[in-house]
């Protein structure tokens, strides 16, 4: 795995985000390119819970198909509290649909390759309350 060859390295931006607006774009292709590299799709049962939790209409089938025709949001990387292993995980959301009224947000594990998790933001959000400071442009995106 990516993740344990570069485990040393990654220490350093552990807890850390990058956002897509501080991203280079040979960053964004490479996250794009090891999105598209995935053979096996897998699903946490925590994204199917929160899909019946949150009455989000979609299957496996359109989670992968969101992954497929999404924007990134963020690239992070945490430390897996069930497993103690670095992950880096990629947020990604889908164009409006819902009658245009809302946005699917995927949060997708590239060391684990599985989707963690899923949510709804209304497509009217403009994140006015986001705080950037959470954020650090310097941050390296690994796999590229």
């Amino acid at each position: 795995m990516l993740a344990q060859k570069n485990e040393k390295e990654m220490v350093r931006f552990e807890g850390q985000r990058k956002h897509l607006s501080q991203m280079q774009p040979k960053e964004i292709f490479g996250i794009y390119d090891r999105l598209k590299s995935v053979k096996h799709w897998r699903v946490s049962t925590h994204t199917f819970d929160r899909i019946k939790e949150k009455k989000i209409d979609a299957t496996k089938k359109d989670l992968v198909s969101i992954i497929h025709n999404s924007r990134i949001v963020e690239y992070r990387i945490i430390r897996n509290r069930y497993t103690d292993v670095l992950e880096e995980r990629v947020v990604l959301e889908s164009k409006p649909n819902v009658n245009r009224k809302y946005w699917i947000k995927v949060c997708y594990s590239l060391t684990e390759n599985k989707i963690i998790t899923t949510w709804m933001n209304d497509a009217n959000d403009l994140h006015s309350t986001l705080d950037r400071g959470i954020y650090s442009k310097k941050m390296k995106v690994f796999g590229i």
